[in-house]
């Protein structure tokens, strides 16, 4: 085979696995509301609108690199938004706060407080993504698709979450997140959260019941209910 077929050969296989993958996340984005039980930004209607824009093959042979910089994507995505949000909206002023309210939620079974406990596009597109390794190498990633990965678990999440104790007592006894948050600007994110809590007398677990803990300005919200449900 001349080096040009093969290399045409590559080109080709390339797009097929990013249009399959590009694929595979539609069909997420078209399940996931599905299994929702409350108000949730996995159930975003401009995610699944962005994906079948990035599922269409380039007109006129046009390369990857032809495709809208970084910086247009953000603005197009921000398009959507109704207001700039400034600072995080809802949540708590301090991370104790906001796991407290979130468990006295889960024992409510109030999706509606679970939803406002969580970050909303808008306050990703202006005050998280901005500063995250996302907007620059090695690790670009479009907007659009690093909030729909943040956002896939959050419905089926918030599902196994409530299936497992939604309307029962937790029983709660604490939580730990790692000592030293990781750092992107002035947003300090608290990840590997377990809460530790006693269903039975005698009987102590520790598990992840929510996602990262996003800090900004003295505002605590959650990135998203991915758990080990």
């Amino acid at each position: 085979m001349s080096g040009g077929a093969a290399t045409f050969l590559v080109i080709l296989l390339m797009r097929y696995s990013v249009f399959r993958l590009v694929a595979v996340a539609l069909a997420t984005v078209v399940v996931t509301p599905l299994f929702s039980c409350g108000p949730a930004p996995s159930r975003d209607p401009q995610a699944a609108r962005d994906l079948a824009e990035a599922a269409r093959p380039p007109a006129g042979g046009r390369s990857a690199a032809d495709r809208p910089s970084l910086e247009e994507q953000l603005r197009r995505f921000r398009a959507e938004i109704p207001d700039t949000p400034t600072v995080l909206t809802a949540g708590e002023n301090s991370r104790d706060a906001l796991v407290r309210h979130f468990v006295r939620a889960v024992e409510r079974a109030d999706t509606a407080a679970l939803g406002r406990m969580l970050i909303t596009r808008g306050e990703y597109a202006y005050l998280v993504y901005p500063s995250s390794p996302f907007t620059r190498p090695p690790y670009n990633q479009p907007v659009w698709l690093a909030w729909f990965m943040l956002n896939r678990e959050s419905g089926p999440g918030l599902k196994r979450l409530m299936d497992r104790l939604g309307g029962r007592p937790v029983r709660y006894l604490g939580y730990e997140c790692d000592p030293t948050p990781f750092v992107e600007g002035t947003n300090r994110l608290w990840r590997n959260c377990r809460v530790r809590r006693a269903p039975a007398p005698g009987d102590t677990l520790a598990g992840r019941l929510f996602g990262v803990i996003i800090e900004r300005a003295g505002r605590f919200k959650f990135a998203s209910y991915e758990n080990d449900f």
